[in-house]
């Protein structure tokens, strides 16, 4: 079942679980057609960004990431029911790029999710990706 929140479509959890998320890896890897790939790791607000371009430049950034960003995000992943998320998902084409998410949460629980452009599979996914480029943007000074 579908829902309207966070100014979108995602999945409809009736009860969503505040998980302690302790600290969140996302990186991305090339695929055929994106030149740019990165890691954050996010852990107790404070982000870590490891940019590499096309051009095999790198960008190391680190900062706070801002209250709402990160309070955003921890509210976004304990209503996605993470846990239970598939740990990998495929979509048929090959044009995007991949990802990866590592959460550690609640008493050293560690939850991966690997996904082949999985911004398409899940919509609460879409709006968890969302939310950490646009935290990459703030670490790049971008918003």
């Amino acid at each position: 079942m579908l829902t309207y929140k966070y100014n979108s479509i995602v999945e409809y959890n009736p009860a969503p679980k505040n998980l302690r998320v302790k600290k969140i890896i996302y990186s991305t890897f090339n695929s055929k057609l994106q030149g740019e790939k990165f890691t954050m790791v996010i852990e107790n607000q404070f982000g870590i960004l490891k940019m590499v371009g096309s051009g095999m430049d790198t960008v190391t950034k680190s900062i706070k990431v801002s209250d709402s960003k990160y309070n955003s995000l921890l509210e976004l992943l304990n209503y996605s029911d993470f846990p239970k998320i598939e740990y990998d998902y495929t979509p048929e084409w090959e044009k995007f790029q991949m990802s990866t998410i590592t959460i550690y949460y609640s008493d050293s629980k560690i939850k991966t999710i690997d996904s082949y452009s999985g911004m398409y599979s899940y919509f609460i996914m879409e709006k968890i990706y969302e939310n950490i480029y646009s935290i990459k943007d703030e670490m790049l000074g971008l918003k």
